[in-house]
């Protein structure tokens, strides 16, 4: 193993510790752990499982158009007549 030495903010360094002392681990354990997941996501092809969801992103736009629609729009099937072809 390669050793690797880094400066923490005092807040960081005691989070790290209060999470290695209720975890019965070690500090080095958790950073590495945290770099691997890190590392992993940073490479990964798949989506970030923290990405926001579209509600998230389009939240502000939900609700703003007042419009004097059918409330059974996407029930009654007489609004579906032709609808595909």
């Amino acid at each position: 193993m390669t050793t690797l030495t880094l400066e923490l903010p005092k807040a960081l360094d005691e989070l790290l510790t209060d999470v290695a002392e209720r975890r019965r681990s070690s500090k080095t354990a958790i950073a590495r752990e945290a770099i691997e997941a890190y590392l992993a996501e940073q490479t990964s092809t798949a989506p970030s499982t923290n990405a926001p969801t579209v509600a998230e992103l389009a939240g502000h736009l939900i609700g703003c158009i007042d419009v004097d629609g059918p409330a059974d729009l996407s029930t009654n099937k007489k609004y579906f007549e032709g609808f595909g072809e």
